[in-house]
């Protein structure tokens, strides 16, 4: 009964490494990009990249939009009754 005890916990025990190396067989990609992305994520000549390189950068200066930016006013929210508190 002990022998049969311990052949199901060294079965098992296989059982679980095999599990567990397959799991991680999963993790051998180490550039992990969503949606099937492998490129880099900025393009090469984008400021950050340019500052992380150690370049001097002199970005554009932040101008006003000309004209109204706020969008319009909401629609009052429809309910399906009136209270009368």
């Amino acid at each position: 009964m002990a022998r049969d005890r311990a052949d199901a916990m060294a079965k098992g025990g296989r059982l679980g490494a095999l599990v567990l190396l397959a799991g991680l067989a999963g993790c051998a990609d180490a550039d992990f990009a969503p949606f099937g992305r492998s490129g880099s994520a900025a393009p090469p000549d984008s400021l950050t990249v340019r500052r992380v390189l150690g370049e001097d950068v002199e970005p554009p200066p932040l101008l006003p939009e000309a004209g109204n930016v706020w969008p319009a006013a909401e629609a009052p929210a429809r309910r399906l009754r009136i209270p009368t508190a």
